[in-house]
């Protein structure tokens, strides 16, 4: 089990941080998109996927925690829910998004621009990626509050 399975009942009224982080990275999204295709990694609770849902024709809205896409569907039941894996998406042989989007996710990625290339791998020509992640120094205190979880090292700005 997931740690987010655990916490998908709680963690939206809990995600104050995630949630203004997709409420900015929303301003980001096209407007001009009524027949474009979405794939969301790491969607959570929907804090991103409120924004997309009624922007584009299809919204597929994916996460690794069975619990937490349970909890999405049942807020926005708009989008598709499936369990995925951002780190290790499975690459059909013609893509098929127009945009793959992701919110306070993609910077706990172990290999962050590899899989950036693979995202980029099922998006359509002129396709786009849009992800808003957390660098240094964002969250200093979840090192002061957990410091054994504060194990992995953020990537600056450069490094992005």
């Amino acid at each position: 089990m997931f740690a987010f399975d655990r916490k998908a009942s709680s963690y939206h009224q809990n995600s104050h941080v995630q949630q203004d982080s997709a409420d900015w990275l929303a301003a980001w999204l096209p407007t001009d998109t009524p027949h474009a295709r979405c794939l969301e990694f790491g969607a959570g609770s929907g804090n991103l996927t409120k924004s997309l849902t009624p922007l584009f024709a299809t919204v597929e809205a994916s996460d690794i925690a069975p619990a937490m896409v349970a909890e999405g569907q049942r807020r926005h039941g708009g989008a598709r829910w499936t369990i995925r894996d951002a780190w290790q998406p499975e690459i059909p042989a013609v893509p098929e998004w127009d945009l793959i989007s992701s919110a306070s996710m993609l910077q706990w990625a172990p290999h962050p621009a590899q899989v950036i290339s693979r995202w980029a791998r099922l998006l359509r020509p002129d396709g786009r990626l849009l992800c808003g992640i957390y660098i240094r120094p964002s969250l200093p205190e979840l090192g002061s509050l957990l410091p054994a979880a504060y194990q992995f090292r953020w990537l600056e700005a450069g490094d992005w």
